[in-house]
């Protein structure tokens, strides 16, 4: 349990302080989880944790395909192969989806196809940080070995509506459009990035308001 592998403040879009780390294992085996105070993770030099700090710590796996879990499958790299990726309703009237899927060689890339919901008008894509992170930064990493690149999303008639550099530090993408209308989301590595030992990503898909 000394080579740190991945790191998690808060939840990621931020919606709480409440710390969520999916990470995807390159191999079969044990793993330790450590847990901490902020002030100790962020190396404050007030150090505020005691025993009234209590926590809850659930543990479990990604069931294939389970409600709102996408796993990506190839051959999926076409809008002709692109992989279903509606979003699932919950109880309480949101959308969501959970991607995950690992990148290949350079020339990789997995497409999806969803909708926009019929009682919303856009969704959003968050992507969830890659690396080990540091605390004494304050950067989180869920411990992929490669960030994505250029991330696209297209509509029926191949036109860009939306596009964004994930390697650029940036967070999240959207699109907005009429209820049900479909659309192709387009993730890649990174331009000549070469393959790490465990080059995976988790998208978190939302709806707007």
């Amino acid at each position: 349990g000394k080579t740190l592998l991945a790191s998690a403040d808060d939840n990621v879009p931020r919606t709480g302080m409440d710390t969520e780390l999916p990470y995807m294992a390159a191999v079969d085996g044990t793993l330790c989880v450590k847990v901490e105070d902020w002030s100790s993770w962020g190396a404050d030099p007030e150090l505020r944790g005691d025993d009234t700090f209590t926590y809850k710590l659930i543990v479990g796996e990604f069931a294939e395909n389970a409600g709102g879990v996408k796993l990506d499958k190839e051959a999926n790299d076409a809008v002709a192969t692109a992989q279903s990726a509606e979003l699932t309703k919950t109880p309480e009237g949101a959308y969501f989806n959970f991607h995950w899927g690992t990148l290949g060689a350079d020339a990789d890339v997995d497409v999806y196809k969803f909708k926009i919901p019929p009682d919303s008008y856009g969704t959003t894509v968050y992507f969830m940080p890659w690396g080990a992170g540091d605390g004494h930064e304050n950067r989180q990493g869920h411990g992929s070995t490669t960030s994505l690149g250029v991330v696209d999303i297209t509509d029926v008639a191949g036109k860009s509506v939306s596009r964004l550099d994930v390697a650029k530090n940036w967070e999240e993408i959207s699109v907005t459009g009429t209820p049900c209308a479909e659309f192709f989301l387009w993730v890649r590595r990174p331009l000549g990035g070469k393959l790490g030992v465990n080059d995976f990503y988790f998208l978190k898909h939302l709806a707007s308001d």
